[in-house]
This record gives C-alpha cells, structure tokens and sequence, in this order.
C-alpha cells in the first residue's frame, strides 16, 4: 500500500498499479477488508492515469461495498476517483457532487494531503465544466495544504498546473 502510494506521488501510475495490485489481490485473497477497500481507491487513482476508467471503476465499486462510513481515508479517495471519472464521462453535475462532497469529508479532518488531493479532483472537475476560477481557486487551496504538509512532489505538480491553467 505504501509503496504505491509512493509511486502515486511520484506521479509514476504504471509502477503504483503494479505496487497496488499485487496488495490488492492479497487482500482479497485473505478476506481482509479494512485495508483492501484503501488499497482499491489508490489502484482505482492509478487506473484512471493509465486510461483504465472500466477496471477502476471496478475497483471503486470494490471500496464503496468495503469501507466503513467512518474510514476516512478511502471514503475521500473513493470520492475524488468517482468525480474523475464521471467527468471524464461527461456526467458534470454529478461529478462535482461527489467531488465536493469528498472536500467536505476531508475538510472535517486533519488528513492535510488527502483534502489536498479531494481539491485537486474537484478542480478537474470544475475544469471540465468550464469554471475556470473556481477551479483555479481549488488549485490554490490544495498547493497551500501541500506546501504546510512539504508534500513536495504535489507542491510542482499543482504549480504547474496553476502556470497551465489545465487540471
């Protein structure tokens, strides 16, 4: 889980889903759910960046049928994974519900890099739609949590991503 949680931040999505896989069908294998359900939202991140959007789809419906309402953790990232996909779909509405809902979820908490990650996937989102300042505003919010956490590889990206002006 932790190593391709690694590979996530290095933006490296082909090694996270070999990391993420080999622990996932693990998991599975012993009936463990707790771990699984995370493990399943971080390999559903890695298959929507390798064009995957079936399988982690799968993945998510996996999490969703796994984890506790009180897991924060794949709760937020099971949010952020669906919005992408959705917009990537087409289906906007929805995805920034989700999307939202997921910042909301995280904002509630200390988990700094999650909340982080639940604004850049609502930024995606808001992209797509073509509500460019809000999703600018929502890239400002995840760089500075980034920046108090020294998450350093999500600190260049969502620099670059601000200089882009393209979640």
């Amino acid at each position: 889980m932790y190593a391709g949680f690694v590979e996530l931040l290095a933006d490296d999505p082909a090694a996270a889903e070999r990391e993420l896989r080999d622990g996932y069908d693990r998991l599975g294998a012993i009936g463990e759910s707790g771990y699984r359900s995370t493990v399943a939202t971080m390999l559903a991140d890695a298959l929507v960046e390798l064009g995957g959007e079936t399988e982690a789809a799968e993945a998510l419906d996996t999490a969703e049928s796994l984890a506790q309402p009180d897991d924060i953790d794949p709760q937020v990232r099971l949010r952020a994974v669906r919005a992408r996909l959705l917009a990537a779909r087409g289906e906007l509405a929805e995805a920034e519900r989700v999307a939202r809902e997921g910042v909301a979820v995280a904002a509630a908490t200390d988990y700094v890099v999650q909340h982080g990650d639940a604004l850049l996937a609502l930024a995606v989102v808001l992209e797509a739609n073509g509500s460019h300042d809000e999703a600018a505003a929502a890239l400002r919010q995840a760089l500075e949590l980034f920046e108090r956490k020294e998450v350093v590889p999500r600190v260049a990206r969502v620099r670059a991503l601000l200089r882009t002006g393209d979640p």
